[in-house]
């Protein structure tokens, strides 16, 4: 467990696991935010295959503006940042490294809940994981409102 007292932020908190990781010598790192209930570990695995030996592999969100995914290898290649639109200034980065990046789109992962009316893209989609029953069983009213956010 890596503690965080200061607590200021996603980018900062993953900066800090960066530095303990590079600190312990583990060579790559994984990045992957908590609203992705339809990761798939095939998808894992295809990020995994597709690594390079040093460089990256990035996987945007559905919308083609944030980044659900980023994988570096040295861990610290490039510095992460995350936010609204992080996709293309990430992409951007990786290139600036001069190393291999491989761009995935990978449904599963691609899904994130960031508004309302992601809940009824998560309902929607084919399947029946935990998140999606749980989607599914909420008043449908309350989700046509969402699809206006």
């Amino acid at each position: 467990m890596i503690e965080d007292r200061v607590n200021s932020g996603e980018t900062d908190a993953i900066d800090m696991a960066t530095q303990v990781c590079q600190s312990r010598g583990i060579d790559s790192t994984l990045v992957l935010p908590g609203d992705i209930p339809l990761i798939r570990a095939w998808e894992l695995e295809k990020i995994l295959q597709s690594a390079p030996e040093e460089g990256s592999v990035l996987v945007p969100a559905a919308d083609g503006r944030g980044t659900n995914a980023a994988w570096r290898r040295p861990a610290g290649l490039f510095p992460l940042r995350f936010g609204n639109d992080s996709f293309k200034p990430h992409l951007a980065a990786a290139q600036a490294a001069q190393k291999p990046c491989v761009v995935l789109s990978l449904p599963g992962i691609a899904l994130d809940i960031d508004r309302p009316s992601d809940l009824r893209q998560l309902a929607a989609a084919p399947g029946e994981t935990r998140s999606q029953r749980l989607v599914r069983q909420w008043d449908a009213s309350d989700l046509a409102l969402a699809a206006n956010d």
